[in-house]
């Protein structure tokens, strides 16, 4: 069997971000709210930013499907059976995997509700615990059958996003693991600087910084919108999409994600900014 990757590789990761940031725009508290600290950096396998795993479906419009073909690049299949997922749900997952860092995959993680709103910068009150444990519901309930080709060889696995075990006798303390079956995934990952995205004020907004940051540094990009709106699971019209991804650009330019972002006939571009 082969080795399972340890997610130290991901700490590593995130020290070397650290070292070349700048530390003095890490305040630990602001207005009374506590914002993430320096190592607020997560990860996302990177097949999963291209695919509509984790879409934008109309509000209060969640599917079920069983093995259904999700839109994703063409060096990718991806099939999903569960409650439809959406951005929130995939930040709840990002908190997952920053409090995974340094474990192997599929090791116990202990953790609270309140820890994982805490990683999101949100407030502890009783609903908002309870849309982080519906969240937790459904990553662990929904299954992925996944064929990923990467320079040249096919690999193909079916796992869940996470598993979550029972809480403790007093009820709060919860214990989740990162699905080992999908190490293969987590070979190939993309770095997510937390306290930008909590910046984004929208959920497209959210999914374009996921795209975005699966990109090379610094270096111009160019994508169709179609293809966007298809990775991104978007449910609305596609002149809906154009105005909500126009808008949704501009706020990556604004927390200084990406620079000189522009949309042509049918594309549109950008530069992925610097540390």
């Amino acid at each position: 069997m082969a080795r399972q990757p340890n997610l130290n590789q991901i700490r590593l990761e995130f020290d070397d971000w650290i070292e070349r940031r700048n530390q003095s725009d890490w305040p630990e508290r602001q207005d009374g709210k506590l914002t993430v600290r320096p190592g607020g950096i997560t990860a996302i396998p990177t097949e999963l930013t291209r695919s509509a795993l984790f879409s934008l479906p109309r509000k209060g419009d969640r599917l079920y499907f069983l093995r259904k073909p999700l839109a994703c690049r063409s060096d990718m299949s991806l099939r999903y059976t569960g409650e439809q997922l959406d951005q929130a749900d995939c930040d709840v997952y990002l908190a997952c995997v920053f409090l995974a860092r340094g474990s192997p995959i599929g090791m116990n993680i202990k953790a609270s509700a309140n820890d994982l709103l805490q990683v999101l910068n949100r407030p502890s009150g009783g609903s908002s615990r309870r849309t982080i444990l519906a969240s937790l519901e459904r990553l662990t309930k929904g299954h992925l059958d996944l064929r990923i080709r990467r320079q040249g060889r096919i690999y193909e696995f079916s796992m869940s996003l996470i598993y979550m075990l029972p809480p403790d006798e007093g009820g709060r303390r919860r214990w989740f693991r990162l699905d080992p079956d999908g190490y293969k995934l987590y070979r190939n990952l993309s770095y997510v600087d937390l306290a930008k995205h909590q910046q984004l004020k929208t959920s497209m907004a959210r999914a374009l910084h996921l795209y975005a940051v699966s990109h090379r540094r610094e270096k111009p990009h160019d994508v169709r919108i179609g293809e966007l709106q298809n990775w991104m699971g978007y449910a609305g019209k596609s002149e809906q999409f154009l105005f909500h991804f126009k808008r949704s650009m501009e706020q990556l330019r604004e927390v200084g994600i990406i620079e000189e972002p522009h949309i042509s006939y049918g594309g549109a571009g950008w530069t992925l900014a610097k540390l």
